[in-house]
């Protein structure tokens, strides 16, 4: 199965709801808010889904991204080269990301937005309900970039953008995300980021299986960022997926007896043999 991206060249077509002032506004009547959660959870999974949005984070803004694009944004050494990448590049990075200032919480039209607090009230719904899951964060050290950090990605080098991959996928944790911890508001108050599972990671672990099982290469081991962003993914589903819901899917492949972790002289994964 291969993928089309409709975003390319079609917005997100917003649900009536969206257009209803109240619906930025938490509401006091228990009932209505929880509908309201009903709502927004199927809006975010729609447009993220829509998109390929994999995370969604409270500081993620579109300051924030431009900062992150500009530091880790390569010298121009050629005007040709720089132009090419430019123009095959420009579709993605005009996407929308999530931002918490971005149109998916931010309806300009009705000038109307969700507050803070609000929008991590339905991260935690989402996690809840299976939906989501809380993605530690750990604080960047030695003045660089956190490893879990994403938002940057498509500016770096190759080389860059493998060690950045190889580093999420070894140093990823899930936050507090069984229902006892959820429970803990004083807990959540820390958490700002959460994966977004509009697939789950059980499908795209059979996605996976199914992909190495029709193209013969069971067996064959394969380095993690070329499973997914490499040339031999092709246009599959998978392609692009964030290394953090990779790692999730590639468990659930070993729980099932179907792939084996493959590890370096240092410890960490380094690839994988699906079976």
């Amino acid at each position: 199965m291969e993928y089309d991206d409709p975003s390319l060249t079609h917005s997100f077509p917003f649900p009536k709801i969206y257009q209803f002032p109240p619906f930025f506004t938490r509401q006091v009547n228990e009932r209505t808010w929880h509908s309201q959660l009903v709502n927004w959870n199927s809006l975010i999974l729609a447009y993220c889904r829509y998109y390929r949005i994999f995370t969604l984070d409270l500081s993620r803004t579109s300051d924030t991204l431009q900062a992150a694009s500009n530091l880790s944004a390569p010298p121009n050494t050629s005007t040709t080269n720089s132009s090419s990448t430019n123009n095959s590049n420009s579709n993605s990075k005009n996407k929308p990301r999530g931002e918490i200032d971005g149109e998916l919480f931010w309806n300009r039209k009705i000038n109307r937005s969700l507050q803070t607090e609000t929008i991590q009230a339905i991260f935690q719904y989402m996690v809840l309900h299976g939906n989501a899951a809380w993605l530690d964060q750990p604080a960047p050290s030695n003045n660089s970039k956190s490893t879990q950090s994403y938002d940057d990605f498509d500016n770096l080098e190759y080389e860059q953008q493998f060690d950045r991959f190889e580093q999420i996928f070894n140093n990823f944790s899930l936050l507090g995300n069984s229902n006892s911890n959820n429970n803990n508001n004083t807990n959540n108050n820390n958490k700002t980021c959460i994966l977004v599972y509009w697939m789950q990671p059980q499908e795209w672990a059979s996605l996976i299986s199914d992909w190495v099982d029709n193209t013969g290469q069971n067996g064959s081991v394969l380095t993690l960022y070329e499973l997914v962003e490499g040339e031999t993914s092709g246009s599959q589903p998978f392609k692009g997926l964030h290394p953090a819901i990779l790692r999730a899917a590639i468990d659930i492949l070993v729980q099932r007896g179907k792939a084996v972790i493959m590890k370096g002289p240092d410890g960490r994964v380094a690839g994988v043999k699906v079976l």
